[in-house]
């Protein structure tokens, strides 16, 4: 267990897992404010959904269980703990859609998960098959590189210069660099299920890196109050994204980037 964290007016303890910030189901439901066991029987209702390693953690080993803190109420160490990454808890947070959800969803993103990881230690190899496999796996990987980068080649002259741009850009910017218009755009990206009807990203796309959520204030102009409202932004790696399907949509359109 490392340090506290205060979420949304909850204190809870981070925990770091072979570099990357997880939490518990236990957590999950003391951050949101819901009944004991609340986490716990979405996922199980939701169980297909979470891939092993990449959602969630088991862990078998009563060390690694004793190591981290984890005790049962009546003592002792439980025989497995069941630990959600950043990605799982994503999943999860979708199943509680109220606002607070909302609200503490923002806090654990910006504040829990954001905390700098650590860069697990290189291995050396200890035998010869150990050096023959970690050679293998570094070759496939050189392999897969080279592969896309040759698949990208063709389409160079588009993507390179959407993925050198820093900054989001708004519906009426990205629809002129695809030679459309801004609503027929946005029709389009509810059209295909990438926008709401608020015109907000689905949470799947965002989490992607497609768009950008962010928040504006501005006054009222009859009572002088500030307002919040939220704004979304296609990312440059969204452009990339969309041009791809937009073009399989309209494959006479000439849309490239500025």
């Amino acid at each position: 267990m490392n340090d506290p964290i205060i979420i949304s007016g909850t204190e809870i303890r981070k925990i770091e897992y072979r570099g990357h910030q997880v939490v518990t189901f236990a957590m999950i439901d003391k951050v949101h404010g819901r009944p004991d066991g609340t986490a716990g029987r979405n996922f199980r209702d939701n169980r297909d959904r979470f891939v092993e390693s990449e959602d969630i953690i088991t862990l078998n080993q009563p060390d690694e269980i004793r190591r981290l803190g984890f005790t049962r109420p009546q003592g002792g160490t439980p025989a497995s703990v069941i630990l959600i990454t950043k990605r799982g808890y994503l999943k999860i947070a979708k199943t509680l859609g109220d606002d607070k959800a909302w609200e503490v969803f923002d806090e654990m993103i910006e504040r829990y998960f954001a905390a700098q990881q650590t860069v697990p230690a290189f291995t050396i190899p200890q035998t010869f098959a150990d050096a023959l496999r970690l050679a293998a796996k570094q070759s496939e990987q050189i392999e897969k590189q080279a592969a896309a980068i040759t698949e990208m080649q063709p389409k160079a002259e588009f993507h390179d210069g959407v993925a050198s741009a820093i900054n989001a850009q708004d519906f009426q910017a990205v629809a002129k660099v695809f030679g459309t218009g801004r609503n027929r755009f946005m029709g389009w990206l509810r059209d295909r299920s990438f926008l709401m009807a608020n015109n907000r990203p689905y949470q799947r796309y965002e989490d992607a890196g497609y768009f950008r959520v962010i928040e504006r204030k501005r006054k009222d102009p009859q009572t002088g109050e500030d307002i919040t409202y939220t704004k979304t932004l296609v990312t440059g790696k969204g452009v990339t994204y969309l041009h791809k399907k937009w073009q399989e949509d309209h494959p006479s359109s000439e849309g490239r980037a500025a």
